[in-house]
């Protein structure tokens, strides 16, 4: 009794009083919903607003950047993969939750954020949590020492964040020689984050930035191997599967 599509017609139906033929199909489980009007502008966070999902349209970023970051950077899922991968990994509900509290603080994106909270998780779940941490609310030891790798994080982002005014739609210069394309600026971000998260993993004093092609698409690699080695997408609709889950089957 549940109607799945159709809504504004039947109302213009209902308010008009104007008998219209449908064609009626009953039986169909709610998760369908994800399959329909693909070629329309319904998207992925209107799949994921009918299941409830909490900050639907950050949430649905991150599962798309997350997807991009494993399959390739001109890679556009599915509604109905966007919507397994959230199933699938509550975690990524949980980064995004993150993400939002502290972008503001951090003038980073939401869904560069989350997804980088959500992998870092699966290589350091302490070093993550007290990494982003810092980068959110700083520490007395910034005031002492402003080359801390995270002190000089969330100053490179706020100057990176000044410079494009926060525009993820500006291209970074470099191309990737499997995809083909050029990268948006949230992968700068990552290269950045990413450069300084290592940094902080070694116990280093500072942390040295580079710009150049090669270091950072291999700063991109290091981000989709870690991502690979995590999850797996699959075509069945389990979507993605832990792989150590994969390893006990």
């Amino acid at each position: 009794g549940e109607v799945l599509d159709a809504n504004h017609r039947l109302t213009a139906v209902n308010q008009t009083g104007i008998a219209t033929l449908f064609l009626v199909v009953t039986g169909l489980p709610k998760e369908t919903f994800v399959y329909f009007d693909q070629n329309r502008a319904r998207n992925a966070r209107d799949a994921l607003k009918v299941r409830k999902v909490a900050n639907a349209g950050a949430v649905a970023s991150a599962a798309k950047l997350l997807h991009q970051i494993i399959v390739g950077h001109n890679s556009k899922p599915r509604n109905e993969v966007v919507d397994r991968m959230v199933q699938d990994y509550p975690a990524l509900e949980d980064a995004v939750i993150e993400a939002e509290a502290m972008k503001e603080a951090t003038h980073g994106s939401s869904s560069v954020l989350s997804v980088l909270y959500f992998l870092y998780g699966f290589v350091d779940p302490e070093a993550c949590k007290k990494f982003f941490q810092l980068l959110q609310h700083g520490s007395e030891e910034f005031v002492e020492n402003d080359r801390h790798p995270v002190a000089r994080l969330k100053k490179k982002l706020t100057d990176l964040w000044k410079k494009e005014n926060n525009n993820t739609s500006i291209w970074l210069n470099i191309e990737h020689n499997n995809y083909g394309g050029y990268y948006d600026s949230r992968f700068r971000q990552m290269c950045f984050i990413h450069t300084a998260f290592i940094a902080y993993l070694k116990d280093k004093k500072t942390v040295k930035w580079t710009e150049k092609k090669d270091a950072q698409l291999k700063l991109i690699e290091g981000i989709t191997h870690i991502a690979k080695d995590a999850v797996i997408i699959r075509p069945s609709y389990n979507g993605f599967v832990y792989k150590e889950q994969q390893h006990d089957d």
